[in-house]
């Protein structure tokens, strides 16, 4: 895979966690690398930035509050998208793991293996050859994702074309 793409990955997975002190002053010191990406993703990535810089801390959390977590059908759980709450997906969450662990990435946190940001960080620093059934299982619930936070005219949906862009490339 090449640099870019992980490049950002990387950074749309901190860019898409929940939004506290820690990621807004982040995400204004990487003004500067963004600026150093050569394609179509640096201005998607530096208008969100921009959004991040002007929007008071209480209102992102709101809307990510909003965005993700009251809204089934942009859950950041992957394998929600595909499998519900059927008992396949806690054999996918289980696939995941050991995808994790075969290429040496320990998975931290209290999040579920298929949460949206753990796995960019995933992508952004495992094996190439473990990142292509994670394009082929989850990259149609991504675009499906892409088309409900454009018709919400949320702030994210430039992260998610961003993220887009790069899976299907």
């Amino acid at each position: 895979m090449e640099k870019e793409k992980r490049l950002v990955c990387g950074l749309v997975s901190r860019l898409m966690d929940y939004p506290g002190e820690d990621i807004v002053n982040w995400a204004a010191g990487i003004e500067q690398t963004v600026k150093g990406i050569p394609n179509g993703s640096k201005e998607r990535l530096l208008d969100f930035l921009s959004y991040l810089k002007k929007t008071p801390l209480v209102a992102l959390q709101e809307e990510y509050t909003r965005t993700f977590d009251h809204n089934p059908s942009l859950c950041l759980n992957l394998t929600f998208h595909k499998w519900g709450d059927d008992k396949k997906r806690s054999f996918a969450l289980v696939e995941l793991i050991r995808t994790y662990r075969d290429a040496g990435y320990e998975v931290s946190g209290v999040e579920l293996p298929d949460y949206l940001p753990m796995v960019l960080e995933f992508i952004s620093v495992c094996p190439d050859d473990a990142i292509f059934p994670l394009y082929e299982e989850y990259g149609d619930h991504l675009a499906l994702m892409v088309s409900r936070l454009r018709v919400m005219q949320s702030p994210y949906a430039k992260l998610f074309e961003v993220l887009d862009s790069v899976w299907r490339r």
